[in-house]
């Protein structure tokens, strides 16, 4: 018969192993997901985390700054006109911020780290090879996959969040053809690499896609060459979108649709339209910011302040303003919208600490994402990218707290080069 400390050791293995598969499903299933998350959640609780290695979060500042923003967002439920309607909802959808120091303890063991980028590589690999053959006319554009007319050859996410996706790991592949060791590794991921890139520019029409792909191009080039690397990169960057202009209906129509939006756009016009929607709803959350500057309108409040702020115009009241920036400010004030900025500067400022290469490249891309990500959609109220967020980021982070109180030595085999110069002390 089993003994209590085998149970639990079996417990902890299950827990570890259901957030490696959540690398792999995040891309692909929402109801995977949950599955996961519910699993990674009871089998850690099986496993008995003990008291002491709870308090070894205290080396983990981005899981302490995750718990905290969602502390903040719970004080947020206590006032507001809507708090007890819609705080909940909105609450809910934080909750993937606590999985992070969750997250942090499963993934200290490098080879759990490893797995969980491999999964979410592999499960991009599939998606991109589904998006091809949608392309190419041998996959229906009908369920289980969600391609259409209006987000292109998206597998099974819409435009957005496969644009997303896909662009991250456009950044992992690019990084592997470089660290890769054999000259076949390098092709193999080189060109790995560039499919994805065409496929976020040439085959799917998300222009957060565009945006991320050409942040995480100019992180890329600022890791191996610094400033320099930086203005080259903004060189390529731009001659690509000049490129993908000419070459490409699907990307230049989209572009330059957005640039007429934006050039026509008054407040309160535009309604029906992405540009004139968003800058719509960005104004206004702006207006609800300046109307509860310190504390917000409550978690809850955000519907119902933006109803009354467009009271009398065509804008049409909505729950979600697709920036999370001005939505943290709109519900907890420049308080929440402080907690949030100090969150993404945790990550960023302790990704610089990372011995291994892989994952601190991993975890300054999932900065720039969520930085990018935020200024157009509300990145951490969206399921699929709030949960890649508390994934990826209790990932990458979990190494900090393995090399200030664990004794072992992490493996450094995936190391690569990153531009020193600026690593934080």
């Amino acid at each position: 018969m089993l003994s209590i400390a085998s149970l639990r050791a079996r417990a902890r293995t299950g827990a570890i192993c259901a957030a490696i598969g959540l690398g792999a499903s995040i891309p692909v299933s929402v109801a995977l997901d949950n599955m996961l998350l519910a699993l990674t959640l009871l089998l850690w609780l099986a496993s008995g985390p003990r008291w002491v290695e709870i308090c070894q979060l205290r080396s983990a500042p981005v899981a302490l700054a995750a718990v905290g923003l969602f502390l903040l967002c719970a004080a947020g439920l206590l006032y507001g006109e809507g708090a007890a309607e819609n705080g909940p909802v909105y609450l809910k959808k934080y909750l993937d911020l606590l999985f992070v120091p969750i997250f942090v303890l499963l993934f200290r063991d490098a080879w759990a780290r490893r797995a969980g980028i491999r999964a979410f590589e592999l499960a991009m690999l599939v998606t991109l090879c589904v998006s091809y053959l949608l392309a190419l006319g041998i996959l229906p554009w009908e369920e289980p996959f969600t391609a259409s007319a209006l987000s292109g050859a998206t597998a099974f996410k819409l435009q957005i969040a496969h644009g997303t996706f896909m662009a991250f790991a456009a950044y992992l592949f690019a990084a592997r053809a470089r660290t890769a060791t054999s000259s076949k590794a390098r092709i193999l991921w080189g060109t790995v690499c560039g499919l994805a890139i065409v496929n976020v520019l040439f085959m799917v029409s998300g222009r957060t896609g565009y945006l991320v792909l050409g942040v995480l191009a100019l992180l890329y080039w600022w890791q191996i060459y610094g400033a320099r690397g930086l203005a080259l990169a903004t060189v390529a960057v731009a001659a690509t979108g000049a490129v993908a202009l000419m070459g490409s209906n699907n990307f230049s129509d989209r572009v330059r649709l957005a640039a007429h939006e934006l050039e026509n756009w008054n407040y309160g016009e535009g309604v029906g339209t992405s540009v004139g929607d968003r800058l719509n709803f960005y104004a206004t959350s702006a207006g609800i910011v300046r109307q509860h500057p310190v504390f917000g309108a409550g978690l809850g409040g955000f519907p119902e302040a933006f109803r009354a702020q467009v009271a009398g115009t065509d804008i049409k009241p909505t729950h979600n303003p697709h920036n999370q920036y001005l939505l943290f400010g709109a519900q907890l004030g420049l308080v929440g919208l402080g907690a949030f900025l100090w969150l993404l500067w945790t990550l960023w400022r302790h990704s610089n600490h990372i011995a291994s290469g892989l994952e601190r490249a991993a975890a300054q891309g999932l900065f720039a994402t969520a930085l990018v990500g935020s200024a157009v959609n509300s990145f951490l109220l969206d399921h699929t990218e709030g949960l890649f967020f508390a994934w990826l980021a209790g990932l990458a982070c979990a190494q900090l707290v393995d090399m200030r109180t664990d004794p072992r030595a992490d493996d450094p085999g995936t190391a690569i080069t990153t531009n020193t110069s600026t690593t934080a002390r």
